[in-house]
């Protein structure tokens, strides 16, 4: 199990207790990747001597760690309503917000690459930016088909048990074929390849 903050415990505990509330805990892959401290306001009701509810209000502060997975649970103890048998726990479940550019698979980053045709026959350089913040180049000399995959390891996401290691980037490579073409291009194309 990882450890948390202010009583925070994260772990795969998949048996529900009774005595809980369950909320989700959204962050972006970067969030992930990175780490962040995520702060939540959270409202509880709490029943007073006379038997009137009140509410009061606390600030709940969740260290995300880098690689945590979709899933990852955050239990808070007692820092929920209480409803006549105790406050109930608080339990945060990790969720991934949806990315632009990468799809998240385990500890690789999955993404697609478009190529022209020129591109896909005769070779390219093109930039991603990982989640890092750093830019590289994916680059190949070699005749590309399309869904052909390329995995760079090293440049996925962080493994949360291993944080100084990486899953792998994998690049799925998409062509894009010319509408139409010229009866120049067609002849210059055929000479070329029936060589």
């Amino acid at each position: 199990a990882f450890g948390g903050h202010g009583g925070a415990n994260a772990g795969g505990m998949s048996s529900r207790r009774p005595n809980e509330v369950t909320r989700p805990l959204a962050c972006t892959l970067e969030e992930i990747y990175n780490g962040c401290t995520k702060k939540l306001k959270v409202t509880r009701r709490v029943p007073g001597q006379t038997g009137a509810v009140s509410t009061a209000e606390k600030v709940l502060q969740v260290d995300v760690k880098p690689g945590w997975k979709a899933g990852t649970k955050i239990r808070f103890q007692k820092e929920g309503d209480d409803n006549g048998r105790g406050a109930q726990d608080i339990v945060f479940v990790l969720e991934e917000k949806p990315h632009a550019l990468f799809k998240r698979d385990g500890d690789d980053l999955k993404v697609d690459m478009t190529l022209t045709l020129e591109e896909a026959l005769c070779g390219f350089k093109k930039p991603v930016q990982l989640l890092s913040g750093k830019t590289i180049h994916v680059t190949n000399t070699s005749v590309v088909k399309p869904g052909q995959v390329s995995r760079m390891a090293g440049y996925g996401m962080r493994m949360s048990r291993q944080p100084s290691s990486f899953g792998a980037l994998v690049v799925t490579y998409k062509i894009q074929f010319p509408a139409s073409l010229t009866l120049s291009q067609k002849e210059k194309i055929h000479e070329a390849l029936s060589q």
